[in-house]
């Protein structure tokens, strides 16, 4: 199983019994300290945003950190991000 999916699970547990986001940002954090995770996350629950940050670098070499408005060029990984959806919806 790769780092992506194991990410996705540890944050779709968290979202399921958290009130806030605390627990999944000291998870999201932890993932970033090990240069596993970059990227920003939204997490809403009842149409309550439970937590909207930005993690990491934008660009490692230029030393430029991630925000809430940064776009990323990610191609054809929506595609693994939704077979993920469906067979937990499943």
């Amino acid at each position: 199983m790769n780092y992506c999916a194991l990410l996705l699970i540890g944050i779709s547990s968290l979202a399921a019994s958290a009130q806030s986001g605390k627990e999944m940002d000291s998870y999201l954090q932890a993932w970033t300290d090990m240069d596993m995770f970059s990227g920003t996350v939204l997490v809403a629950k009842d149409g309550n945003i439970i937590i909207h940050k930005a993690y990491g670098k934008a660009n490692v070499g230029q030393n430029i950190e991630n925000t809430c408005e940064t776009r990323f060029r990610i191609g054809s990984l929506t595609k693994s991000f939704t077979a993920m959806a469906v067979l937990q919806l499943q």
